[in-house]
């Protein structure tokens, strides 16, 4: 997948899962591995150059609780 420009909403939301993932006391490539994803799709969600669908949304919260 091509990375994309990141747009305000994209940044936003990148910031809410971050302090989600931080709060949690994962980090980056903790929650790639736990959700079996790769670490380049985490960073790329995190920055806002991968938009979240609704199904990558719940399972990046799904580790927290």
């Amino acid at each position: 997948m091509q990375d994309r420009e990141p747009t305000i909403r994209s940044r936003e939301l990148g910031d809410g899962l971050r302090k989600a993932m931080v709060a949690a006391g994962f980090n980056g490539r903790q929650l790639g591995q736990r959700l079996d994803w790769p670490d380049s799709k985490v960073s790329r969600l995190l920055n806002g150059k991968r938009g979240g669908q609704k199904q990558t949304s719940r399972r990046f919260w799904r580790p927290a609780e």
